[in-house]
């Protein structure tokens, strides 16, 4: 089951260094026609982020060939460490605020690309280690 609190950092395993949480907006801007995909991936054992911003108005099969990509690496978690409310150095503020459902995104790379957006979710989250949730099984115990 997901819970709010699965909204914050769990305690990461000491003996895994590459121990991950991460966070993905994907979006499209219907307007302006343009894909929009937000990542952060912080390696807190690490301590450091991996962060993506790639935005796109067309298909293409690498981030490095979108319209614009923004993609930084052992970029410092900060303090205090908050994955409800986070600013990283590569002008990506993320806050959650309703946990799980609803985020306000905001992104200035000090240029010309901005990004500032309300992000909800359609659904409430989904457990992959949930039974309970797992049509399939649930299916094959009613049987």
């Amino acid at each position: 089951m997901i819970r709010d609190e699965d909204a914050d950092f769990h305690p990461p395993d000491p003996a895994h260094p590459a121990w991950a949480e991460t966070n993905y907006f994907g979006f499209y801007n219907a307007e302006e026609h343009l894909n929009v995909g937000v990542y952060a991936l912080f390696r807190t054992n690490l301590g450091t982020v991996t962060s993506s911003v790639c935005i796109n108005s067309r298909r293409t099969v690498t981030h490095w060939e979108a319209d614009f990509c923004d993609m930084r690496s052992a970029i410092p978690v900060p303090q205090p460490r908050n994955l409800r409310d986070y600013r990283l150095s590569n002008g990506l503020h993320v806050r959650c605020l309703e946990p799980n459902r609803v985020w306000q995104i905001h992104y200035d790379d000090g240029q010309e690309t901005r990004i500032d957006v309300r992000y909800e979710a359609l659904m409430p989250g989904f457990d992959i280690h949930d039974p309970a949730m797992d049509d399939v099984r649930l299916g094959l115990a009613r049987r």
